[in-house]
């Protein structure tokens, strides 16, 4: 919805380190400042990711302020990266001691109303801030069977793989990634020998564009445009991609297909594994 509901924001990226490689004892660790800014609102808040030390000092420890479209600081943020971060209001009643508050979807919320309406979407969807401390955000519980590399569960889903789901999928899809697969299996030795089969395979699909053997590569489901706010170009979803699952779908289930599709039933996707 326009207007109203309409929101922009961007973020810089932080800079990420991989420690410990020299003991065999690897973890990442992200620094720097972090800058989200709501370009509708003005709003802005600037987010420090500290270093950690050889002791392990200020390990995943975080740091921050929220600040209004006048520059006025709201908000306290600190906390850890990876367990929970809380938000303090600068006119917080209470103790600074005060055990932070865990913010519950209210009752009232109602998943039903459009986005289309976007006044009475706001009206039915809001959440009242309280003026103590309270959570931002925290870790969900991990999955600790079949989880390997201990994902978060958002991280697991992505790679899911539904039968039912199967014969619907673009042929290009990431879970289709045989050398990504079975490095999710344990099968290490086959994970290597399919990465070094697609990269070859990669290399040489390369060659043959730059030797005119093939078409340009044209991106399929993004359009390159500008940014006004950010003033960068960015890539922006062309919502091509549902459509044509949408056609291929239909000529799967005419088919009775369990098997994923192949690139013919696909209209202008190539095979790359």
């Amino acid at each position: 919805a326009e207007g109203y509901f309409t929101e922009h924001y961007t973020w810089n990226k932080l800079t990420t380190n991989v420690n410990g490689i020299m003991i065999a004892n690897f973890w990442i660790e992200h620094v720097g400042d972090l800058d989200v800014l709501n370009h509708r609102s003005g709003d802005r808040t600037k987010i420090t990711f500290m270093q950690s030390g050889w002791t392990g000092r200020n390990k995943f420890k975080v740091t921050g302020e929220a600040l209004d479209r006048q520059g006025n600081k709201v908000y306290d943020i600190a906390g850890d990266w990876t367990s929970k971060l809380v938000a303090r209001p600068v006119d917080a009643t209470g103790s600074a001691t005060q055990e932070a508050e865990t913010i519950k979807r209210p009752s009232h919320m109602d998943a039903t109303v459009s986005a289309d309406d976007a006044v009475k979407y706001a009206a039915s969807n809001s959440i009242q801030v309280p003026r103590t401390p309270f959570v931002l955000w925290k870790i969900n519980d991990r999955q600790t069977k079949n989880n390997t590399y201990n994902l978060t569960t958002y991280a697991m889903s992505l790679n899911d793989k539904p039968a039912e789901l199967v014969p619907y999928l673009c042929p290009t899809d990431s879970r289709f990634r045989p050398d990504q697969r079975a490095m999710e299996t344990g099968e290490y030795e086959l994970a290597d020998t399919e990465k070094s089969r697609l990269e070859n395979k990669q290399r040489a699909t390369r060659r043959r564009r730059e030797q005119g053997e093939l078409k340009a590569w044209k991106p399929r489901w993004f359009t390159k445009e500008f940014d006004n706010d950010s003033n960068e170009s960015y890539w922006r979803f062309n919502d091509a991609y549902w459509t044509e699952r949408e056609h291929a779908a239909q000529l799967q289930k005419e088919a009775g297909a369990t098997q994923p599709a192949s690139v013919d039933v696909w209209d202008d996707v190539e095979n790359i594994f």
